[in-house]
């Protein structure tokens, strides 16, 4: 009949065997329907076949996500002007968050021995105290984040806190045993 050997038989054979394995896997797949596979299948969409999002509840008895909801704000870069606060908040605040969380770096007006590691777009202190104000008048709690170990290259890239570096040629990371490191972050955090 047909003249086939080794390689070719063998990739038919393993053929065959995965199509038959494909049909029972799909024919024991299906019925009966478990509990599991009737639950997994209420997600997806009965005309597409394709998974459907879940509908948020409005409802205050069945939270969605239980404990604070808090948005993070990298603001180095390019920081929001002021006046943008009052719409962002009130968003925040009408998706259901509870707090901000706001990653200042270089956009913090720091002074004193500080005063050169604040950008040029960096906000004033009177526009700190207001977003806070906004913050207050739409019920969200303010974490304000200082990197204080990793992600300081805000601050170690400037000639005066190289010396800070954990690797001198990395502005990474501060490094713990220099006795110049925790009066520096001791001095942002305060701030």
């Amino acid at each position: 009949m047909f003249n086939l050997r080794g390689r070719t038989v063998l990739t038919l054979f393993l053929t065959a065997i995965l199509t038959l394995l494909a049909l029972l896997y799909h024919m024991l797949s299906t019925y009966p329907p478990s509990p599991v596979a009737q639950a997994h299948r209420s997600f997806l969409n009965p005309r597409t076949g394709l998974p459907t999002p879940p509908t948020l509840s409005k409802s205050p008895q069945v939270p969605i996500f239980k404990g604070h909801k808090i948005v993070h704000l990298d603001l180095k870069g390019a920081p929001p002007v002021l006046e943008y606060y009052k719409y962002l908040l009130q968003l925040f605040r009408s998706l259901g968050a509870t707090g901000i969380l706001l990653e200042y770096e270089d956009t913090f007006p720091y002074s004193g021995e500080l005063e050169n590691i604040t950008s040029l777009n960096a906000y004033p202190p009177k526009a700190i105290e207001k977003i806070q104000q906004l913050a207050e008048e739409n019920d969200l709690i303010v974490i304000p984040l200082i990197q204080t170990f990793g992600h300081l290259e805000f601050v170690l890239k400037l000639e005066g806190f190289k010396v800070l570096r954990e690797v001198s040629r990395y502005p990474q990371v501060v490094c713990p045993t220099n006795p110049k490191t925790l009066p520096m972050i001791e001095v942002m955090v305060d701030q």
